[in-house]
């Protein structure tokens, strides 16, 4: 029962506006997928308008969220900015939250057209299309400026992206760090599958050093193979698994039959959890990133030792050798010497291991993401 003289609490409406050209779900709809599980949905009523993606929208069906699927050809699209301006009329909602740079530029043009009250964006990544063109890129600097000071929030998912929105002439002083999470309740330490390596081919009691990884040069897995060739006659039966595809798999397999390492290629996998459970150690050599790091993170959470390299995505979240062990980007013989201190020093493995997922589970769980952004949308309601 309501004490007598106690105001009602209003419901805020919410929609979260996330795009993704490819057409398929993937960072930024999961973590809008976390925020919308993370909400108290009697005190937010909350709306998706999304890129037309099946498999997206059966996620918000099963949640019982309502969505409108859009489409364009062109990535300034004036019919599609037409639709947005007119749904959020129509939707008339308290807070519009974009995602990404596509809806970041759209949704937010879109809500100021409209009136929305309160205007939040979320930037996920670095790279943008703009930048395949020095105009458009001009351009683009030019309109984040001229958004900046219209939007209330502007979220970046880590440090280096803080940065680089005050590089292209976002106010730091409205920019909040709000590093995603993983969920821990599936990225978790727990005993490898003996049938998952069996039909990989993998030997139990063989060490198994792991890289989660697309295949392109971005990624660094050559980077992993050359030191795998250099270990081969240190490291007695080392065996290298290697789960992503990517343009360049075909030279990869041929680079590491030419090495006669023990490595393995899973190629694209859905069961990523329990491929991390088989390795011994975790390897993300990427030479460069411009978007937040969960592949550090997950292999943390399931409790692994890691080995990275020393790009500044990484470096921000992780201390050298506290919380993992560092190695210059594109360097195998670094990156051989520190497999090889961690393959035969189980107890630094296991100190590093514990340090990793204690530091998942003190700063970037989901919950924790949750968090944050419920007081981001308390403040605004």
């Amino acid at each position: 029962m309501r004490r007598a003289g106690a105001r009602p609490q209003l419901m805020t409406r919410l929609v979260q506006m996330v795009f993704n050209a490819e057409g398929t779900v993937g960072g930024e709809q999961k973590h809008v997928l976390h925020l919308i599980d993370g909400l108290d949905r009697g005190r937010f009523e909350v709306d998706v308008i999304t890129w037309d993606i099946p498999a997206f929208a059966r996620e918000l069906e099963r949640r019982g969220v309502s969505y409108h699927s859009v489409t364009a050809d062109r990535i300034l699209d004036r019919v599609l900015l037409a639709r947005l301006e007119e749904l959020l009329r129509a939707g008339r909602y308290d807070i519009v939250h974009t995602h990404g740079h596509r809806a970041g530029l759209l949704g937010r043009v879109a809500a100021i057209k409209a009136g929305v009250k309160r205007v939040v964006w979320t930037c996920h990544v670095a790279e943008n299309k703009s930048e395949r063109n020095p105009l458009l890129a001009w351009g683009y600097r030019r309109a984040l400026s001229w958004l900046d000071s219209r939007t209330d929030v502007t979220i970046a998912v880590s440090e280096y992206l803080r940065d680089w929105l005050a590089s292209q002439g976002t106010d730091p002083r409205r920019c909040l760090v709000v590093p995603n999470g993983v969920d821990t309740g599936v990225f978790r330490p727990g005993d490898p599958d003996t049938a998952l390596l069996a039909d990989l081919g993998l030997d139990l009691e063989a060490p198994i050093v792991g890289c989660v990884a697309r295949l392109t040069e971005q990624k660094g897995v050559d980077t992993l193979i050359d030191a795998a060739a250099l270990l081969a006659a240190r490291v007695p039966r080392l065996q290298v698994l290697i789960v992503g595809g990517g343009p360049l798999e075909k030279e990869l397999k041929a680079r590491a039959a030419a090495s006669e390492a023990g490595v393995v290629f899973a190629g694209e996998r859905d069961d990523v959890p329990a491929l991390l459970r088989l390795f011994d150690v975790a390897v993300v050599p990427s030479r460069w990133e411009g978007a937040f790091c969960f592949t550090v993170l997950e292999a943390m959470a399931t409790g692994l030792p890691v080995v990275c390299s020393d790009i500044r995505l990484f470096t921000d979240v992780v201390r050298p050798d506290v919380e993992a062990l560092v190695f210059p980007a594109g360097e195998a013989e670094a990156l051989a010497a520190a497999l090889e201190r961690l393959l035969g020093d189980d107890d630094e493995a296991r100190r590093l291991a514990a340090a990793g997922r204690e530091l998942v589970e003190r700063e970037y769980t989901v919950d924790k993401l949750r968090q944050r952004m419920r007081d981001v949308y308390e403040g605004l309601s």
